[in-house]
Formats: C-alpha cells, sequence, structure tokens
C-alpha cells in the first residue's frame, strides 16, 4: 500500500465504559450506519482527489507526504442515556512496519470527501496552508502512531482526543 504501510479500515471504536461503539459504515454503531467520511491528501499529487478510493495512505517519506483525512457523523443518541466516555482509539491495518511518529490531529476546516486535495478543502476553498499544515487547518494532536509493526493496531488517544469525542457526543463542537 505505500512505504510506511499505514491504512485505514475506515472505523474508530469509542470505548464506553465496559462497553465499545464503534463507527464504521456497515457495521456500527448499527449496520446502516453510513456516516463515514474520508479521503487522502498527498503533497506529490496536489490537485487529485482520492475520496473515492477504497484504502487510504499514511505515509511522510522521500515520495511525498500522503495524509488521511477522516470524519465521522455522531449523534448523541448513540450512547445509551447516562454514559460517561472514558477512553477512545482508532484502529489502522499496517500493511509495512514503522517507527513512526505520526500525529493524529483535529482538523479544524471544514472539506469535502470528493474535493478536497493537498492545495484545496472544497472547491474554491484552500487550506490556510497546502496539505491542511497550517494553524488554521491543524488542532491539537489526539494521537501519536509510533513504532507499529504489521497487522492491526490500534491507537489510544490521548486526554485531549478523548475530551474531542466528549465534545462531539455532547454537541459543543462538530
Amino acid at each position: 500500500v505505500n512505504s510506511d504501510g499505514l491504512e485505514s479500515p475506515r472505523g474508530i471504536p469509542v470505548v464506553i465504559g465496559a462497553q465499545t461503539v464503534r463507527y464504521q459504515d456497515g457495521v456500527g454503531p448499527m449496520a446502516s450506519y453510513a456516516g463515514t467520511r474520508d479521503t487522502e491528501i498527498r503533497s506529490n499529487a496536489e490537485a487529485q482527489n482520492f475520496g473515492a478510493d477504497t484504502n487510504l495512505e499514511i505515509d511522510g517519506d522521500d515520495n511525498g507526504d500522503l495524509f488521511a483525512l477522516f470524519n465521522w457523523q455522531i449523534n448523541a443518541s448513540d450512547l445509551p442515556a447516562g454514559s460517561i466516555i472514558v477512553g477512545a482509539s482508532i484502529t489502522l491495518d499496517v500493511t509495512n512496519a514503522t517507527s513512526g511518529p505520526f500525529e493524529i490531529s483535529r482538523v479544524l476546516q471544514s472539506w469535502s470527501e470528493m474535493q478536497a486535495t493537498w492545495a484545496i478543502r472544497s472547491t474554491g476553498q484552500s487550506w490556510a496552508s497546502p496539505g491542511a499544515s497550517g494553524a488554521a487547518d491543524r488542532g491539537a494532536v489526539l494521537a501519536i502512531i509510533g513504532n507499529t509493526q504489521v497487522g492491526r493496531q490500534t491507537f489510544a488517544f490521548n486526554a485531549a482526543g478523548v475530551d474531542l469525542i466528549k465534545q462531539w457526543f455532547s454537541g459543543a463542537v462538530s
């Protein structure tokens, strides 16, 4: 897939006490869920959109940077009443071992799955800096992908990531 070998099954589980709610099209939180939006953006293909691709690549080698953008439609009604979110993680399929690190950061700008590229977030709307790398594009680091082996790997969100998940469920931020 890519030289650093990170690929996503397009799902994000949110740990809720002794329960896990998984956000993945066709899987959860219910079989009819279709709220995942994702694409990749590439420094060596600045004007190309990858929103229709079924695999996403994350890489940072000499062939250019490859970043993935993920968005999940999350509703407070997906959780049982009185739930307390205590953790969150993202699971990725690693196809090539890497020493990393790669940061998972909050994307602050809205973007379109079928329009976003390295240069633009949607038609007529540029990123503050190419690759969504500007301060107005990218917020707090939510998790770190470190030294990984080949296979399905789960990466825990840090305190900022868990707090953001809580805010999503409360409706405080989108």
